[in-house]
């Protein structure tokens, strides 16, 4: 949930319309502080530009021309080749250089190739204005404008700021240029001169400046951790921003809804989110609003509601311009893939998330810095590869493997390597245990990463507090794996020194730090204190954090386990199973059952391997106690598997199909045991599409449809 958090505060574009127009339409600036010819601009009038019109390829590029190909709504991609015909017959062409930085930057989204020719464009604009010409005088305001977003997008801060008071020494009118330093300052962690850029922008009396000024504030506020204020400047925003700076009111009601989280205003929260997913859509937004409602209805358990908004923020997304996707790639994908994680796929999660971590994320545009985005990308990966080894571990235990080493080896050389034919049972148990012991690499691996981010990025406290900004890019439900990752010791240590030094909203955060102190108690084995802890969390936490209790729960049930009091166990493991079974492959827990296997499909050697299946599987402990977990014939080639408790009443009950294949149908039926325990169920009545919402069939793996 604090995922999305940190995804906030988007910096609004300097430029409401064409960057060439803004400068072109401005008037004359006061002479720079050189004997030189200065350019012409100030960069806060906005004009609309000149109709469009046909460009002659034959001929070189006027501003006029400019104009029309960037403000005329020609498509960009088309006069690509136009500039770059032009830059071949005149390297030294900077309106070519500027057009061809243009179209990287927002027509296609590669950031490298954009500064490249853009600071090209400037450089010799600059050079050129010096010497009169009165082209590059007006030219170069509109290059240094783009050059300076770029910049922005790429993380390049200490670029930014240089390039943002390098064009206010040429203008009188440089209040723009002033609150868009506030951003980058932050970012570099310069709260000082931020508060002085931001105080000097708000006593601007443009609304426009005002408002981007409240809102670099509001997360500033954030960032430090200073909640209700950051909090009372959103209101402030909205008040100032209401009916007079429309094309940024996406962001600004989203980043309202984030202020609301770390006090604990969930409702209101949603109700921001909500008239920001409202608002018109524009493909210059930097904000996509649906991403956020998504992230709070995962956190709450509502999976229609999650998956319907999931749907929206993809479509949201890919209607945006070529630059704003590329920044909202990683976002999206994350996000897809902890909702396939929450489903009970954590084979889709795996995949998904996979190519998640090989590739960096744009953050310039809100207030998440890149490690904390790498460390969050990495702990989600690392759940899924836990959940997905724990299913694979199901799978070997239904696995029929009787032959020897030889056999193995070469069924897996053969099968694996060469793709010949069907996998062997030989095979596919090889397959498995080659499987397990590459995710348990990458899990230490990642564990190894996370902990060095946290640690070389002093990002420890913060980690350990819910909804903080300087903390890891995680969500609450996730958060306890840290403890794990960083080590008890260090965790509980740290917990003990914000006690002694506690935050704002610290009775707020008491709920949550009871979570991962008594995750830390399980993992020392003190079972006892671990349950005292996790019940003191369960009477405290707010009920709209939903997944983060259910897996506080399953830890609770775990430790009481341990403890020998299964009576009290039971209950839990019955609430969890009946909201969202995910959570035993999460935390990998163990289910106490007691077996009727009253199938007719295959006779008794078919019952028989059933019963050794789930004796030998990880998610079930076959007790003389415990729930009853009855399997009986639902048709010719189906299951009807039901987990009732003790006083026969059914909480979970779903169909396994049988379908027809060379693996035996015991193996079959076992996985599909094991994976309706561990699917959530869910009503999708809620959403646009018409999708079968049984959780027992394999519409559940039909759901969310991406690409």
């Amino acid at each position: 949930m604090a995922k999305f958090l940190r995804q906030k505060k988007q910096l609004g574009s300097l430029l409401a319309g064409t960057a060439l127009v803004l400068a072109l339409s401005a008037p004359l600036a006061a002479a720079p502080p050189k004997p030189s010819p200065s350019p012409s601009a100030s960069a806060s009038a906005r004009p609309k530009a000149a109709a469009a019109a046909t460009v002659d390829t034959s001929k070189p590029l006027t501003l006029k021309s400019l104009i029309e190909i960037i403000d005329g709504g020609k498509n960009l991609i088309d006069e690509r080749t136009h500039a770059e015909q032009l830059l071949k017959a005149n390297p030294k062409d900077y309106k070519a250089h500027f057009l061809l930085g243009y179209i990287m930057h927002r027509a296609e989204g590669d950031l490298p190739r954009a500064r490249y020719h853009l600071q090209k464009a400037n450089k010799i604009a600059l050079r050129s204005a010096r010497k009169g010409d009165k082209e590059a005088q007006q030219l170069y305001f509109a290059v240094s404008v783009e050059l300076a977003e770029v910049l922005g997008e790429m993380d390049q801060y200490s670029a930014k700021i240089r390039m943002l008071r390098e064009m206010s020494s040429y203008t009188r009118d440089n209040a723009e240029f002033t609150v868009q330093m506030a951003w980058p300052l932050m970012k570099l962690n310069k709260e000082k001169a931020a508060r002085q850029a931001i105080q000097k922008s708000l006593s601007n009396d443009d609304v426009s400046v005002q408002t981007t000024a409240l809102n670099t504030l509001g997360a500033l506020e954030s960032y430090l951790g200073h909640h209700q204020a950051a909090y009372d400047t959103g209101k402030k925003l909205l008040e100032k921003a209401k009916g007079k700076d429309k094309p940024n009111l996406i962001t600004y009601y989203s980043n309202m809804g984030l202020n609301c989280l770390p006090l604990g205003y969930y409702e209101e929260a949603e109700k921001y989110f909500l008239q920001a997913a409202d608002r018109p859509f524009s493909d210059h937004a930097y904000t996509n609003p649906h991403t956020h409602l998504c992230w709070l209805y995962l956190s709450q358990a509502r999976f229609s509601e999650t998956i319907n908004s999931l749907h929206k923020a993809e479509r949201w997304s890919r209607a945006t311009k070529p630059f704003l996707y590329q920044q909202s790639i990683a976002g999206i994908t994350e996000l897809q893939g902890t909702v396939y994680l929450e489903l009970g796929l954590p084979e889709k999660a795996v995949q998904t998330l996979s190519w998640l971590v090989q590739r960096p994320d744009r953050r310039g545009t809100n207030s998440t810095h890149v490690d904390q985005t790498e460390a969050g990308n990495l702990l989600t990966w690392r759940t899924a590869l836990y959940a997905n080894l724990q299913r694979n571990r199901e799978r070997l235990a239904a696995t029929d493997f009787r032959s020897g080493a030889l056999t193995l080896i070469r069924y897996g050389w053969q099968r694996l390597r060469h793709g010949q034919g069907e996998l062997s049972a030989d095979a596919i148990y090889f397959n498995l245990v080659w499987d397990n012991l590459q995710m348990r690499r990458q899990i230490d691996q990642a564990d190894k990463r996370i902990a060095a981010l946290t640690a070389g990025h002093k990002r420890i406290r913060a980690s350990m507090l819910p909804y903080f900004d300087q903390s890891i890019n995680t969500s609450e439900w996730l958060r306890p794996n840290l403890v794990g990752i960083l080590g008890t010791g260090l965790s509980q240590a740290t917990i003990d020194k914000i006690k002694k030094r506690p935050p704002e909203q610290y009775e707020k955060h008491k709920p949550f730090l009871a979570v991962l102190q008594g995750e830390a108690a399980f993992l020392n084995g003190s079972y006892r204190k671990s349950a005292e802890l996790l019940k003191q969390a369960l009477q405290s936490l707010p009920k709209q954090e939903a997944l983060l209790r259910l897996r506080t729960e399953t830890r609770l049930a775990m430790a009481l386990l341990k403890c020998g009091q299964e009576a009290e166990a039971l209950p839990l493991l019955k609430h969890v199973i009946s909201q969202n079974g995910a959570m035993l492959r999460e935390v990998g827990a163990r289910l106490p059952v007691k077996l009727q296997i009253e199938t007719t499909l295959q006779g008794k050697d078919f019952n028989e391997e059933l019963i050794q299946g789930i004796r030998r599987s990880p998610r079930f402990q076959v007790d003389s106690s415990g729930f009853v977990l009855l399997v009986t014939s639902a048709s010719p080639n189906s299951l009807r598997v039901t987990v009732s408790d003790e006083s026969g009443n059914s909480f979970k009950s779903y169909n396994v199909t049988l379908r027809s294949s060379s693996t035996p149908l015991a193996e079959i039926a076992l996985a599909g045991i094991h994976d309706g325990l561990c699917t959530p169920s869910i009503s999708l009545s809620g959403l646009d599409d018409s999708i079968d919402g049984s959780n027992t069939s394999i519409g559940v793996r039909e759901l969310i449809k991406y690409k």
